[in-house]
């Protein structure tokens, strides 16, 4: 499995627009491929139905609680945020599950 981890770039603060969060998953609800956001600290905000069907494969079936890095990706924070932290917008990542 391979996943990437996309930073857009930094907006004007004056020109956001806040949506509601329902509107919002609806729309990720659209999205063809599996789409996970979640806090700095890897907690997840909103998953998708792709998403919620390729983490239940995986044995995930209580999304709540889930920690992206630790429980999903198991992989280093460090390392990414050390990548996004040097300029970096996109982080390639090769996966490996294990039992």
């Amino acid at each position: 499995m391979s996943g990437r981890i996309v930073v857009p770039p930094q907006s004007d603060e004056r020109n956001r627009t806040v949506l509601p969060m329902g509107f919002v998953s609806g729309l990720l609800d659209k999205v063809e491929k599996a789409l996970l956001v979640a806090e700095r600290n890897g907690d997840l905000l909103l998953v998708n139905s792709r998403a919620k069907q390729l983490l239940g494969s995986y044995g995930f079936t209580e999304i709540p609680g889930l920690n992206l890095f630790n429980d999903v990706l198991r992989a280093e924070s460090k390392q990414i945020f050390g990548q996004i932290e040097s300029g970096a917008h996109e982080v390639e990542l090769q996966i490996e599950r294990g039992e």
